[in-house]
């Protein structure tokens, strides 16, 4: 808050438009630490800114204004304002009072400017006018030649081209033109004054040759002779006009970029022909008077000669005479005074008859120029013409219309002839496979046919034979034989069967105890060490036997491979023997996929056994036995062949099962002795064992020695009663052994039989056999492809179907196709036709544009009043809206002195209001962004206080915006403020 002596004045929080900066007091604010110096108030009287880069120049210092005591902020505000304002006003009116002279001085250049190009375009214009009159004057009094010289030195140029020159020159090389230009003009002035003394002279002699009677028939002549000649050098310079003036016509339809300043000038020259015209009749007037003064003298002259007089007679060239009267002298003095005004006057005249009529060549050069261009105005005045624009860019916008409907149609036509052709080769494809597939199937249908036939006389031949040959077989004995003999094979083979299946039984088990035994023994063997692996050794070789005599019961069974494959097993189990037990479970793996061979094999048998009973099974019962009789017989010899392989084969592993007993009974003795060096070790190991417990006993139990002894006693037990088992299982195998043998001697000598028996009908049936299969098949075949072929037609019928669909689809498209193509054609004559229209309208259209250009000067001069209206209309308005915003501002600090008098009535003490009043206060010093610091910065864009924290934020952040106004601020328009307590 400002202290009531005047503190440093601040804006308030509340939105103001823009004034200017509040004047400062007469004490300045207190010194911070950090803070700038406090600068000078600049011209409109702002407040001191600390924030201001030292870069910037110092403004003017102003006296310092006291604006009184206050009683509170709003009133010091209130103050400042006032003072503010009483400010711009004065400066204000400054700058109209500036405005005003500016203007008028501006004014006064512009008349200055337009009077010096006025007298120079008038100096330039005389002086041209002065020099051609002096050369006409020179060309009427010099000879030919000299005429000549002078045409040449002094070419004819236009009137403003040594003012254009002038202007696009330097100020010396201006001085050194004008100094030519004045110099030339006083050779002119000379040679004109010479010529003139030189006439006078003339004039003398011609005078005094008079006075004193002198003949003058040489000079007469000579006077003719130069008039004649001046004669034909004004016939050369009249064809030269004209010769320049065709030239002119001919270069002024080339001339086109002068058409807009010939067009405004042409009023002004319409103007300038009447005042010629005027001036032409009072120069006509002036004319008819020197002529009636003319003949007035000759009628003196005539009088004169009538007087009498001395006559001088000289000879003439042609024989006659002239006669001289004589003239008193103060009449000759008379005459001379007279004709030498005259002559004056004469050549004044003559200047004045010569000017206009230049004028007037001109000006009838102009006239034609502009006539020939109204009637046949040039291409580019219309060219460059904005309607003529706007017109040609509608045409082409028309004309790209017209161009893209006309593709479309093109495209339309071309997609409708591509589309007619492709359905017409498509209809033609669908009939060229229609009849194709109609002729295939016929061809198909027909060799079907045949093959029917065919196939159903080799049935009927084969199902007569068959029963020939099965009531054949009925009658013989030997077929009841054949049954049993098949019977026992089958029980043979169910036997066989449950034979196997306990076989596998027993694999699973032997592996599942092989899979418990393995870590057990490969503990014992890291625990022996050396002295265990005699015992561990001798369980593996104790396990062969029994897997021996699983092979042996394989072999006994009779299945296909089995006997084979049991001598790789005895191999394996024996080599087996002197290995580790490590390679124990690489044999159960040779075991089970030697198993899964077998099962494979089984299964392949079965699918040919089911195959032959689904081939059989469409037969009667009498062929379905005689079917399965026959592959029971095959079946047998198959078998019959295997066993006799086997019976090879285990002849061989007997031999090698006898040397395997040499060698397992040299490995018994082997592990006897070993066993015997295990039982010392383990009297040796009791021996330490009761040393340790004794020695235990005297220092105390130890624990993991005593672990360690039981493991071994429990290791050792049970390696020997797995060498016992092994014993056991050892001599089973054998006694096995020796009767698998016996059966395969009996099953040798069965298969013996069989073979005999076999033999005699095995081709016939097999071929009896092979021929119905095959029969069969061909028949099922026929029957498959004749469904195929079925079904093939429904399909080409479908398709057909499809196709007729596809034909129909077409041509209505080709329809649609036609009928838009129509309307795209009725399209384009209908835009044709808009386009004449539009042709015509735009002829229209020019003729009201040039209307409205007409119009639109009167509309611009209306504007203009308008305009300056409007302005007086504005700045009352703004004087307005200034008066009723002081108004509202009036209003604003009544109902605050209203409410503050009602706070007043409604309080109870004066302390409550005071108090009020200091919030109130210090809520208008906080910050109106944060509602929480206190107000320490200015913007002088637009005179708002804040926060040094928020404005910086925004800066930092690139939101230069007033938070109040939103105007923009820069970095030099950041001021901070020191409030006085």
């Amino acid at each position: 808050m400002a202290s009531k002596s005047g503190g440093a004045t601040a804006t308030s929080s509340t939105p103001k438009p823009p004034a200017a900066a509040p004047a400062s007091t007469s004490m300045p604010p207190p010194a911070t630490p950090g803070a700038k110096a406090p600068k000078k108030p600049d011209k409109t009287g702002s407040k001191e800114s600390k924030s201001q880069p030292a870069a910037k120049k110092p403004k003017l210092m102003h006296e310092v204004h006291h604006i009184g005591p206050v009683a509170n902020l709003e009133e010091m505000e209130v103050k400042v304002l006032k003072f503010q304002n009483r400010k711009l006003t004065e400066k204000v009116e400054e700058l109209n009072e500036r405005e005003e002279r500016h203007r008028k001085e501006i004014a006064q250049l512009k008349e200055r400017s337009s009077q010096t190009d006025t007298e120079i375009f008038l100096i330039n214009r005389y002086t041209k006018s002065l020099d051609e009159h002096a050369k006409t004057l020179l060309k009427r009094f010099e000879t030919d030649d000299t005429a000549e010289n002078e045409s040449s030195e002094h070419p004819s140029s236009p009137v403003t081209a040594f003012v254009s020159i002038l202007s696009t020159l330097d100020v010396d090389e201006q001085g050194k033109q004008l100094s030519g230009r004045a110099q030339d003009m006083q050779n002119l002035v000379a040679k004109l004054v010479q010529m003139y003394e030189n006439v006078s002279n003339q004039s003398r002699s011609t005078l005094e040759k008079i006075k004193n009677g002198e003949s003058m028939e040489d000079d007469t002549k000579l006077y003719i002779d130069q008039l004649v000649k001046k004669n034909e050098l004004l016939e050369k310079e009249a064809l030269k006009t004209q010769k320049l003036y065709h030239e002119a016509m001919l270069k002024s339809s080339r001339v086109n970029d002068r058409i807009s300043q010939l067009e405004t000038e042409r009023d002004e020259q319409k103007n300038r022909a009447v005042d010629l015209e005027w001036e032409r009749d009072e120069e006509a007037s002036k004319r008819s008077k020197t002529e009636m003064k003319l003949k007035e003298m000759t009628k003196l002259y005539t009088e004169l000669a009538a007087t009498p007089a001395v006559a001088a007679i000289a000879d003439a060239p042609n024989g006659s005479a002239v006669v001289v009267p004589v003239v008193p002298q103060a009449n000759v003095t008379e005459m001379e005074s007279e004709l030498e005004d005259q002559k004056a006057l004469a050549a004044s005249r003559l200047q004045e008859i010569e000017k206009l009529r230049a004028e007037k060549v001109d000006l009838a050069v102009k006239v034609d120029e502009l006539k020939i261009q109204v009637q046949s105005p040039p291409d580019e005045l219309i060219t460059g013409s904005a309607k003529y624009k706007s017109l040609q860019t509608y045409l082409t916008v028309l004309d790209m219309e017209y161009k893209k409907l006309q593709g479309y149609y093109r495209v339309a036509k071309d997609a409708v002839t591509t589309l007619r052709n492709s359905y017409l080769e498509q209809l033609k494809e669908a009939q060229r496979h229609e009849e194709d597939g109609s002729q295939t199937l016929q061809t198909f249908l027909s060799n079907l046919q045949t093959a029917t036939n065919a196939a159903r006389r080799d049935y009927n031949t084969l199902r007569i034979d068959y029963e020939q040959e099965h009531a054949s077989r009925e009658n013989s004995g030997t077929n009841k034989d054949y049954d049993k003999l098949f019977k026992s094979v089958m029980q043979h083979n169910s036997s066989l069967q449950t034979e196997v299946s306990r076989l596998k039984k027993r694999v699973y088990t032997l592996q599942a105890e092989l899979t418990k035994y393995q870590p057990k023994d490969h503990r014992g063997h890291t625990q022996l060490k050396p002295g265990s692996q005699p015992g561990i050794s001798s369980d593996k070789r104790g396990i062969s036997p029994e897997k021996a005599d699983v092979n042996a019961k394989r072999d006994s069974t009779g299945s296909t491979g089995e006997a084979g494959t049991s001598l790789p097993r005895q191999n394996s189990q024996t080599s087996l023997q002197g290995e580790p037990s490590s390679e124990s479970p690489e044999m159960t793996r040779g075991d089970i996929k030697e198993m899964k061979k077998q099962l494979r094999d089984k299964t392949k048998e079965y699918d040919e056994l089911k195959l032959l009973y689904d081939m059989t099974k469409q037969a009667n019962k009498s062929s379905r036995e005689l079917v399965d009789v026959m592959a029971s017989e095959k079946k047998l010899k198959e078998e019959n062949a295997e066993l006799k392989k086997n019976l090879a084969a285990t002849e061989a592993k007997l031999q090698s099962t006898e040397t395997e007993l040499r060698s397992t009974t040299s490995e018994l003795e082997s592990s006897k002795a070993r066993m015997k060096e295990l039982d010392d070790k383990v009297h040796e190991l009791e021996r330490e064992y009761e040393k340790a417990k004794s020695e235990r006993q005297r220092t105390g139990p130890d624990e993991e020695l005593y672990k360690k002894v039981k493991f071994l006693e429990e290791n050792w037990s049970l390696s020997k009663k797995a060498l016992e088992r092994k014993a056991a299982e050892e001599e089973g195998l054998m006694n096995e052994m020796e009767v698998t043998g016996q059966a395969l001697e009996d099953m040798q000598n069965q298969n013996k039989q069989l073979i005999d028996q076999l033999k005699e009908k095995d081709n016939t049936n097999l071929k009896w056999m092979t021929d119905n299969i095959r029969n069969n098949h061909i028949i099922k075949a026929l029957r498959d492809e004749k469904q195929a072929q079925e079904v093939r037609y429904q399909t080409t019928l479908q398709c057909l179907e499809k196709y007729e669909y596809q034909l129909r689809l077409g041509g209505e498209s080709l329809r649609c196709v036609e009928e838009t193509n129509r309307v795209l054609e009725e399209d384009r004559r209908r835009c044709e036709e808009n386009m004449e229209l539009w042709k015509s309208k735009a002829l229209d259209r020019t003729k009201e544009a040039n209307d409205l250009k007409l119009k639109l000067g009167q509309l611009e001069k209306e504007l203009e009043s308008v305009k300056t209206m409007h302005a007086d209309k504005l700045r009352a308005k703004e004087a307005d809206a200034g008066r009723n915003k002081r108004l509202v501002e009036e209003n604003t600090e009544l109902k605050r002195k209203l409410d503050r008098a009602k706070l007043i009535e409604n309080a109870g003490s004066s302390d409550t209001i005071l108090q009020e009043e200091i919030r109130e206060y210090h809520q208008l010093l906080n910050c109106q962004s944060c509602k929480a610091a206190r107000k320490d910065t200015v913007l002088t864009s637009c005179y708002h206080v804040f926060c040094h924290s928020c404005i910086s934020k925004r800066y930092e952040l690139r939101e230069r915006r007033c938070p109040s106004c939103s105007v923009s601020f820069s970095a030099n328009q950041i001021h901070r403020l020191y409030l006085g307590t």
